[in-house]
């Protein structure tokens, strides 16, 4: 996230990295914004008995109009 293009960019921290967030502006189309967010420093947020040895530490979160979304490329990018 941090090498694509953007138009604009937000970082925080609330509660000394109780909650930190990150955000981009897609440049070539402003409805379109990723996320990235964590809890309590990178708490364990789920687990896939499936794949025990696998943890997940924060999520990420996509925001866009569908017909954006539905673009062979950002099908690629985002499944």
């Amino acid at each position: 996230m941090t090498g694509w293009r953007a138009s604009q960019r937000v970082r925080g921290d609330f509660g000394s990295g109780a909650f930190i967030y990150e955000g981009a502006q897609g440049a070539d189309d402003p409805e379109f914004s990723v996320w990235r967010i964590s809890i309590y420093g990178g708490l364990k947020l789920t687990g896939d008995p499936t794949a025990p040895t696998e943890e997940i530490s924060g999520v990420g979160a996509v925001s866009a109009r569908r017909a954006f979304l539905e673009r062979p490329d950002m099908m690629e990018t985002f499944g």
